[in-house]
């Protein structure tokens, strides 16, 4: 198509946690989703091995630094890209947790379990609002060699 490579992706989210911090009206909530962004996040970590992303103004100067020079080195490419995949999964948790706050539906926990993985850990199953998902994903946990 004759464009150049895009080497460099830069996104801030729109504030959906603060906007809803702020005890903001279900819209403005729902208004401050942000879609497009993630989309970008994700498709730039993918191809981390040539683009560098970065989600954290925390991050800005070292990436500045390195511009000069050719820009960011595989590695820190590829901390960048884990930043930025943490950062859209966080995101999209914390949608998906005030969804179900907001409209009582979603994730239930129906059963202890007797064992968990850490003694300090509470551990149960969880039943999902679709039946036939909730069956192929209940699982009896196997003890480990």
């Amino acid at each position: 198509l004759g464009g150049e490579p895009i080497g460099l992706v830069v996104v801030n989210l729109y504030p959906f946690g603060a906007t809803v911090a702020k005890g903001a009206p279900f819209a403005d909530c729902i208004e401050n989703i942000d879609i497009g962004g993630p989309t970008m996040v994700r498709a730039a970590a993918k191809n981390h091995c040539r683009v560098t992303v970065t989600v954290q103004p925390s991050d800005y100067p070292a990436v500045l630094a390195t511009l000069a020079a050719g820009g960011p080195d595989a590695a820190m490419r590829s901390k960048l890209a884990m930043k930025a995949f943490s950062h859209t999964a966080t995101y999209d948790t914390a949608i998906a947790h005030w969804m179900q706050e907001q409209l009582c539906e979603g994730r239930e926990k129906v059963q202890p379990l007797k064992y968990g993985n850490n003694p300090p850990q509470k551990p149960a199953s969880v039943d999902w609002p679709w039946p036939v998902l909730s069956r192929l994903i209940r699982r009896r946990p196997r003890a480990h060699p």
